[in-house]
């Protein structure tokens, strides 16, 4: 999971235009480079596809066709492999496997045996929460819940905190011109961020250049020209144009140019845009890549640590929702991109370590006709909260620090049901 998250940030970082007018530029703001990168995360897939040749054949399918031997032979197969690469010495016992594991065959699909089916359904269900299971069902299900509506809530809170931090910062750094007179000057380069009030532009030229959050006040342009020009948040308001033209750029009356703009002796040529919607050109790539890569590198950090045994232990799980409920001050305490995608990473790297030991402690506890109905019904409770999670308004850091705090001290109490 780690490599494939390494591997779609490498790709968006070669295939996708890292900023907003680097896509304008290249005419590539209505997600044309995405097609490219699409096209490119499908290569795992291919080579799943050819890596069919050398894969056994399915032991249900066999155990259908009646060759129980070589359905035996396949299972025995898996077993030795996770025996070797995930039990190592530590008690290969636990992990026995016998013919009585081996599912039986099923009934041959027809209308009257959909009722048999979920009957069957609801036996498993009912049966995880007897007395014998119920206690585990609901421990895990509590962890599971509360630790996944941390990890959902963080995944909009966090680019949300960011973006009003890189929004705050751009207001501030805004420049107002006002009250001035240009006279033969030649605008070629990029014009971002700036309130031009009060301006007189006279024999003046804008030429193949972005204008990005600019606003024209009360301005006048005299035998001025104005051509192959892209905007983004342009704004002409009240602005007298004399003698002067409008050509090939994306600026139109009624858009771009108020009602109370003035054409004296001006034209305003310009070539119609694809579409009517403003695109924002102050995003950029490298904060989300670099979450995504943070979040990877926590993923590969924990991965060694899933596989001692002596990891999945209850007092250990306790240990870990615990932590989650000592890292919630940092949400209030990082007023950074780079230390909220820090404290992000870490929770993913605390996550991921429960939500392994949650399917290890099922492994352990419930028979095998139970094991699939049991960790289907917990992930399903957990990514359904988890949608209603992130569907939450935006949060104030304090409000966001306190929520995440109750939700692992909920897990940190489920957790403790299995001691």
């Amino acid at each position: 999971m780690a490599a494939g998250v390494l591997l779609s940030a490498g790709l968006a970082r070669a295939v996708l235009p890292p900023t907003g007018e680097r896509a304008l530029a290249d005419h590539r703001d209505h997600f044309s480079a995405w097609h490219r990168y699409l096209l490119l995360c499908t290569i795992p897939i291919l080579a799943s596809l050819i890596s069919l040749i050398w894969t056994p054949e399915s032991p249900r399918y066999l155990l259908e066709a009646g060759r129980e031997v070589d359905a035996m032979m396949v299972y025995q197969s898996v077993h030795r492999g996770n025996q070797s690469r995930a039990c190592g010495a530590c008690g290969a016992a636990e992990w026995r496997l016998s013919e009585l594991a081996l599912p039986a065959k099923r009934r041959a699909p027809a209308l009257h045996h959909v009722w048999h089916s979920f009957k069957m359904f609801w036996q498993a269900f009912f049966q995880i929460f007897s007395s014998t299971y119920r206690n585990t069902t609901i421990a895990l299900t509590g962890m599971l819940l509360f630790t996944v509506a941390i990890q959902f809530y963080l995944s909009s809170y966090i680019p949300a905190t960011v973006n009003k931090f890189e929004t705050e910062l751009y207001d501030l750094s805004k420049q107002t011109v006002q009250n001035v007179t240009y006279e033969d000057v030649h605008y070629n380069e990029t014009l971002e961020n700036i309130d031009f009030i009060d301006v007189s532009f006279k024999n003046c030229t804008f030429r193949d250049l972005l204008m990005s959050h600019v606003e024209f006040i009360n301005c006048s342009f005299v035998n001025t020209a104005l051509s192959n020009i892209r905007t983004s948040y342009t704004a002409f308001r009240g602005v007298i144009f004399v003698n002067s033209t409008v050509i090939d750029t994306d600026m139109e009356l009624g858009r771009e140019l108020d009602a109370e703009c003035v054409l004296n002796a001006s034209i305003v040529r310009g070539m119609r845009g694809e579409c009517s919607r403003r695109a924002d050109l102050r995003w950029s790539q490298n904060g989300r890549l670099a979450e995504r890569t943070y979040a990877a590198h926590a993923a590969l950090l924990a991965a060694p640590l899933l596989a001692p045994r002596a990891l999945h232990r209850p007092h250990v799980h306790v240990a870990v929702c615990a932590a989650c409920l000592l890292l919630s001050p940092s949400l209030y305490i990082a007023r950074s991109e780079t230390a909220l995608y820090i404290v992000e990473a870490v929770y993913a790297f605390l996550i991921m370590i429960i939500y392994f030991g949650v399917a290890v402690k099922i492994l352990d506890t419930y028979p095998a006709n139970l094991r699939c109905t049991a960790h289907g019904l917990m992930l399903s409770v957990a990514y359904m909260a988890g949608a209603a999670i992130r569907g939450l308004m935006d949060l104030d850091a304090i409000y966001s620090c306190l929520l995440c705090a109750y939700f692992a001290l909920m897990a940190t109490i489920s957790a403790t049901r299995l001691l």
